[in-house]
């Protein structure tokens, strides 16, 4: 016999609060007992919550109370209920769908093995949205939910998945599992501790599992700053860039870990040059700062590692193969540094999610369901189309030099074109001497362009011929490529699905209504 504990941790979420409040209260499997709490809020949260549960249901704690420590204290006030107790837990700005309860208890049932279930996350403004079916992490802390920035949900996921974690917002978890992984790491009030509750619980030999029957629209409100964060005086993009890093090497082996280290000095090393290159300093010293304030305190990290070895080492080969794949990280990477030279804004920082942007302030909620897939956002960019028109245009009104360089010999040569002779260390030679064997000898500087057909040589392991073509025939498109980065922010660019087409006066007022306090209708 299933018994339920809901609880609900609220900290100036009143905007969403009665919407999720209204949803807990309509579950089609009714919650046995369901507790609030309020982390001293100031917006009326802990009079909503006294009127959904009543004055002896709600507890009162103070401001900079964490999500994990507020559960830890209901739990601990609270005694243990007969039969096998499963805890419920609920963000202030989570609603889940009147039938989620009843879809996780019928996968818990389905499953023995199964401790902690969480639902499909959607967005809490334009419900088509996906945001989360499960959650890993890759070998660098970086948080990836294997979604594309605004997927919309059209059953494509679907099913029960055994998954590396799931959010806080709406995790069903058994009560005695919380009580053998000692709950949620109150060493991280923000950000990252369901990953470090779920990894240990896989450590342990539970499961973790999303169940997409079960739904629950999330607004995101403390990663999307939208409400201020009494727990940290860090910004949210370093708190939680720091807490993922600490949660990777406070979980991996040791010889994982060191690894771990390695990678993310040079990761976070490039990664902070990149943020300096597109004006972001900021987001550059964010990056620096969690890394130092992570390595730079070891005993810390230290006795983390110690409460967590159990069970480390001998779990270690399945919660690997749940990571991210090293194909799919520098695939975000290049898909980064492709949206900054093409001029699609800012360059992403490393937040909770991929939809972690302000995203709400522009979205008219009309767009086509259509999924904003990498292919269409690579091709969707100018500087991707204008090279690729003039590469066409280049090989069409040069296509009587690709015979010579499909000949044995593959050399250009004829007119102002003199056919190069020698390697790229001869043109090395011919670019740092001082003096020149020409006519009666020169001490001429050899001319810039040398050094570049030596570097392009070099590339080509030594195949002068093949960085002359390159040059030829690359001219153009990469002239225009240099024009269209020069002018980039001069054109007005607006990709798909950022806005355009303008919302309507429906949406509009929509728009006022959710900024003003109500909430979203459903789709």
């Amino acid at each position: 016999m299933h018994s339920v504990t809901a609880i609900v941790v609220a900290h100036d979420g009143a905007r969403w609060l009665k919407e999720t409040l209204a949803a807990v209260l309509r579950q089609t499997r009714p919650l046995d007992r369901v507790v609030g709490v309020d982390n001293g809020s100031r917006d009326g949260s802990g009079k909503l919550l006294t009127e959904a549960f009543g004055s002896g249901n709600v507890l009162t704690l103070p401001r900079s109370t964490g999500f994990g420590e507020a559960v830890h204290e209901v739990l601990r006030r609270l005694p243990p209920a007969p039969g096998q107790e499963w805890v419920w837990l609920l963000h202030d700005d989570c609603a889940p769908d009147t039938q989620a309860l009843q879809a996780l208890l019928w996968a818990a049932e389905q499953d023995p093995k199964a401790a902690i279930l969480g639902p499909k996350l959607r967005d809490w403004l334009d419900r088509r949205v996906l945001l989360e079916m499960g959650v890993t992490v890759s070998r660098s802390g970086r948080r990836d939910t294997g979604l594309e920035p605004r997927e919309y949900d059209q059953g494509q996921h679907d099913g029960i998945a055994d998954v590396l974690s799931v959010s806080t917002a709406g995790m069903l978890i058994r009560r005695d599992v919380w009580d053998e992984l000692s709950g949620l790491d109150t060493a991280l009030p923000l950000f990252r501790d369901d990953l470090d509750l779920c990894w240990r619980a896989r450590t342990a030999g539970h499961r973790v599992l999303n169940v997409s029957d079960a739904v629950a629209w999330h607004a995101e409100a403390s990663a999307r700053r939208r409400r201020r964060i009494a727990t940290s005086e860090e910004h949210p993009r370093r708190l939680d860039r720091r807490n993922g890093l600490f949660v990777l090497m406070a979980n991996l082996p040791f010889g994982a870990l060191v690894r771990s280290v390695l990678r993310n000095v040079l990761a976070s090393t490039l990664r902070a040059l990149l943020f300096l290159l597109a004006k972001q300093p900021a987001n550059a010293l964010d990056e620096l700062a969690a890394l130092g304030s992570v390595i730079g305190h070891p005993l810390r990290l230290r006795r983390a590692r110690k409460a967590r070895k159990n069970g480390r080492k001998q779990g270690w080969p399945a919660i690997r193969r749940k990571l991210t794949p090293p194909g799919a990280a520098l695939r975000r990477l290049t898909d980064m540094v492709q949206g900054f030279l093409a001029g699609a804004g800012p360059v992403d920082s490393a937040g909770r999610h991929h939809a972690a942007t302000d995203r709400a302030q522009e979205d008219d909620g009309d767009e086509l369901l259509t999924d904003s897939g990498g292919v269409q956002r690579v091709f969707s960019s100018p500087g991707v189309v204008l090279c690729l028109i003039l590469v066409v245009l280049t090989l069409a009104a040069e296509r009587t030099l690709l015979p010579g360089l499909l000949s044995s010999d593959g050399h250009l040569g004829g007119g102002a074109l003199v056919p190069v002779t020698g390697g790229a260390s001869d043109l090395w030679r011919l670019y740092i001497e001082d003096h020149h064997a020409a006519g009666l000898g020169s001490q001429t500087w050899a001319p810039p362009y040398v050094a570049v057909l030596a570097g392009l040589s070099a590339v080509a392991l030594g195949k002068t011929w093949l960085a002359v073509a390159v040059v030829l025939l690359g001219c153009v498109p990469l002239a225009g490529i240099s024009a269209y980065a020069a002018t980039k922010r001069m054109i007005s660019y607006t990709p798909r699905g950022s806005g355009w087409p303008p919302p309507t006066p429906c949406c509009r007022s929509r728009r006022a209504r959710w900024r003003a306090g109500g909430s979203a209708p459903r789709s």
